[in-house]
């Protein structure tokens, strides 16, 4: 059959309605997939430096009167192990570190790649011995990944820490 105006403009009406619905669905997913590509690191799954210290203000704020850490992490000659094993083996010592990292710590805890083989963790400080035990199971971590795959070379991960007293 054949089609009224009338039926015609509302047919088009419809589908312009149905467009803009679509687009608007679409911005949305789109938005969201470009947030998430700005606080979450692609390689490693760990927060972005930005929303690492976003994070971080807010635990202070909520948690003010406890004793905090904030760890930071280093990957020593990154380059060297990118050149001489290749980049695919650059980035599982990147996603190993992270998973160490994350595995590492509690729910309310806070972890981040920074840069490039940089990590940074947001920790409750509960003394010395306990941070520095904490430490070393990550390095410990890392070590073992190191001892089970084709790296020969050494990994040296240099760490820093900077307590923040509560009290």
């Amino acid at each position: 059959g054949v089609f009224t105006g009338v039926e015609v403009a509302v047919a088009g009406l419809a589908a312009s309605v149905l467009l803009v619905i679509s687009y608007c669905l679409n911005k949305k997913k789109v938005r969201a997939k470009m947030q998430s590509a700005l606080s979450c690191d692609a390689l490693t799954g760990l927060n972005t430096l930005e929303k690492f210290k976003n994070e971080c203000a807010a635990h202070l704020e909520q948690y003010s009167g406890h004793s905090h850490a904030i760890i930071q992490f280093d990957i020593s000659k990154f380059k060297i192990i990118n050149d001489k094993f290749g980049f695919t083996v650059g980035d599982e010592l990147l996603q190993m570190c992270g998973d160490a990292l994350r595995s590492s710590l509690s729910d309310s805890e806070i972890c981040a790649r920074c840069f490039a083989d940089q990590f940074a963790a947001f920790v409750r400080y509960d003394g010395l011995d306990t941070l520095k035990q904490r430490v070393r199971h990550i390095v410990d971590t890392v070590e073992q990944w190191r001892a089970g795959s084709n790296l020969s070379s050494r990994i040296d991960l240099h760490c820093g820490v900077y307590i923040l007293d509560g009290s």
